[in-house]
């Protein structure tokens, strides 16, 4: 008898959570199966990309993006973001400490709980990326998608971009329809080899932060230095080429700074600008 309430209870719980998470479909569409990814989170070491979903309690639930798992954003209907934290930060505090809901557009109903930080320790991705494939008529084949976004650093006022890189489709015969997309992955600041014309390095300032992309692998020792000649902050890093590093530089003032870095293969000097 007991093992028979039990079933039931359980069965109750199944029966109810599927009718609050099942979608009407109207007649003659179906679904599309939509797969979000970001395939080179590899190449920024210091940082960590993470998601988030609000629902219509306001509540913002997050999760830490993984390289190649499907983004998500809970219920169809539910706003999505992305935000992307320094990595120390998030192992030392935990994602659910820290504010990400400061960032966004605050629902009037909802009560703000934390104050918000200032950047560079986390701050939002710019993006309108959209993980859940909703529907379509049948009279187009597809089934599935996937798309493959790649981060990029420094644009339109954003430490970090993402960018759409692959799309491919499947329809429902199982024929495949692959599609790229060039021209990401842009970065300012670039300098040259006056002998070779080799580029050394990339970099650029954002928002109280510096982002670095060197084209060795290596140790580097590097400062940033005023238009007075004056060093505002020396770091080092192991470097991998074409991967970007970031470094907090809190309260940074508009203006034009340089930029030096020693390496084994010489030192490179870049021009960076910061906007306001």
């Amino acid at each position: 008898m007991f093992m028979m309430k039990m079933i039931a209870v359980g069965c109750a719980v199944v029966i109810g959570t599927a009718a609050v998470s099942a979608d009407v479909i109207m007649p003659d569409y179906h679904v599309v199966s939509r797969c979000v990814t970001i395939d080179n989170l590899d190449e920024y070491p210091d940082i960590a990309v993470v998601g988030g979903y609000r629902m219509g309690t306001g509540t913002l639930e997050c999760y830490e993006v993984k390289k190649d798992s499907c983004l998500t954003k809970g219920y169809k209907f539910n706003s999505f973001y992305l935000f992307w934290v320094e990595k120390s930060y998030l192992a030392s505090v935990g994602i659910d400490n820290i504010a990400f809901a400061g960032l966004l557009p605050q629902p009037q109903t909802a009560k703000r709980k934390f104050a918000v930080k200032e950047p560079p320790l986390f701050g939002l991705i710019g993006t309108d990326v959209e993980p859940y494939g909703g529907t379509v008529p049948d009279s187009n084949p597809v089934v599935s998608e996937q798309l493959t976004y790649r981060l990029d650093a420094g644009s339109a006022g954003f430490q970090f971009t993402l960018n759409l890189e692959e799309k491919v489709t499947v329809d429902k015969d199982g024929n495949t329809n692959r599609e790229t997309y060039l021209g990401v992955g842009v970065k300012p600041g670039v300098q040259q080899n006056a002998r070779t014309g080799v580029v050394t390095a990339t970099a650029t300032l954002g928002r109280d932060c510096l982002l670095f992309t060197p084209s060795w692998n290596g140790a580097a020792a590097a400062e940033l230095i005023d238009c007075r000649g004056k060093s505002l902050v020396r770091f080092t890093r192991d470097c991998t080429s074409g991967y970007t590093y970031l470094v907090g530089i809190p309260g940074l003032s508009a203006g034009v700074y340089w930029l030096r870095i020693k390496s084994a293969s010489g030192v490179a000097t870049i021009a960076v600008k910061r906007f306001e």
